[in-house]
């Protein structure tokens, strides 16, 4: 009888203590409620794809304004949860890094993957910072910080020769919510004791987000996200991006983002080309769409060839037959007159309904003078050690520079590095 009202004692008690403990404070309960109103929408989250534009400025210190460096224009898919890239119009998402597709300053996580280290896990600690109005409507900002030793952060540096240093750093930031609808506004993050050998003074940078129809609902998703990385020496490099035609990814390993073009198929008596075109062979095309300075990186590049390309009596490419390849940048060289470059790749050839991939090499530019405009292939790429694969440069002399319609380039078949080319 001692053990069992002992028991009750016990159990009477840790009632009466539940009954006087205090109710947690209501900033800590709503904290909780947006916690896991965000979780459930980012878990809701279809695998989905948007295409992605970025302006790309840089100033060289705190007095002087930005200038534009460049322009992108990508595609960017949340699939199983990671980040993919690819170019505008590929087959399928690039399995490299997007800093090995675009070079310069670049960064991953503003589409998806900042937001899901915010809410999941345990690693941010949130401060409430009250409530204010923004754009007619309340809002409420949390602070909050992850320690570097929670942190996923990686910054990383890509030096000369290929070297590189990185770090995982910790950061701090806020989160802004609507506070009707407890949707994600803005979050913020700047990036904290950053090792000195990166030579990064600070980083910091902004997602905002929006309710955006894919397929027959809707979902928070971001729409636009900046980026500002300054150098200990006071330059600064400032990233703008756009997230636009956000759509339902459903591919398997590849996928067509935009309408094909209609093609014209080839004549009756040209044959089907082989799945693999000889070393060697000669491509005469021309450009069927004018292109010039600043050129936006990314953008398709469409050329048709002017002639069959024959070998030995056979025709390998009929008359028509589609060069597709892509504008990787374009600049400005000091010269004793203007001289613009451009720099593109090339990616596959199509004929009518078959498309291959096979590597070929810029050789000429026809005809190599027009008028007081003058055009070389150069030997060499502006910004890298040496040219990169696959990566050929046009220079042009001239005051109003461009890749005019209708120039041709002449173009040679190079030996695949596994021997073979992919037929669809």
């Amino acid at each position: 009888m001692v053990a069992f009202w002992a028991c009750i004692s016990a159990v009477l008690c840790a009632a009466a203590a539940q009954e006087s403990a205090p109710a947690p404070p209501a900033e800590t309960v709503l904290l909780a409620r947006v916690k896991q109103h965000m979780r459930q929408l980012l878990v809701r989250q279809p695998n989905y794809t948007c295409q992605m534009s970025v302006e790309r400025s840089r100033r060289r210190n705190p007095k002087r304004a930005f200038e534009l460096l460049d322009r992108l224009r990508l595609e960017v898919a949340l699939v199983d949860g990671k980040e993919l890239y690819s170019w505008p119009g590929a087959r399928k998402f690039d399995e490299r890094e997007l800093r090995d597709m675009v070079g310069g300053t670049s960064a991953t996580g503003s589409f998806a993957l900042h937001a899901r280290a915010v809410y999941f896990g345990a690693t941010a600690r949130f401060h409430d910072a009250g409530e204010t109005m923004e754009a007619g409507r309340p809002v409420r900002t949390w602070r909050f910080d992850v320690p570097q030793f929670l942190s996923g952060y990686m910054l990383r540096v890509d030096g000369g020769a290929g070297a590189a240093h990185q770090a995982i750093v910790g950061y701090h930031g806020e989160i802004v919510i609507d506070a009707a609808t407890l949707d994600m506004v803005r979050l913020s993050y700047t990036a904290d004791v950053i090792p000195p050998e990166l030579g990064i003074e600070s980083t910091t940078g902004s997602i905002a987000y929006q309710r955006l129809r894919i397929g027959e609902e809707g979902f928070l998703l971001p729409v636009s996200s900046e980026l500002a990385i300054t150098d200990r020496d006071g330059s600064t490099n400032f990233n703008r991006t756009r997230f636009h035609n956000c759509r339902q990814y459903a591919g398997e390993s590849s996928l067509i983002f935009d309408e094909p073009p209609e093609q014209t198929p080839p004549a009756a008596t040209a044959a089907l080309p082989p799945t693999e075109l000889p070393a060697g062979l000669v491509l005469e095309a021309g450009l069927e769409e004018a292109v010039t300075h600043p050129a936006i990186t990314g953008d398709p590049l469409r050329l048709a060839l002017e002639r069959p390309a024959r070998m030995k009596g056979r025709v390998y490419l009929p008359k028509g037959a589609v060069v597709l390849g892509r504008i990787l940048r374009s600049g400005t060289l000091p010269a004793r007159m203007p001289l613009t470059y451009f720099t593109i790749m090339f990616e596959r050839i199509e004929v009518g309904n078959s498309s291959f991939e096979t590597p070929v090499r810029l050789d000429e530019v026809l005809p190599a003078q027009v008028g007081v405009s003058r055009q070389m292939v150069l030997d060499f790429e502006p910004g890298e050690r040496k040219p990169l694969p696959g990566h050929y440069t046009i220079a042009i002399t001239g005051n109003r520079p461009a890749l005019r319609k209708g120039l041709r380039l002449v173009l040679s078949v190079i030996p695949s590095p596994d021997a073979s080319s992919s037929r669809k």
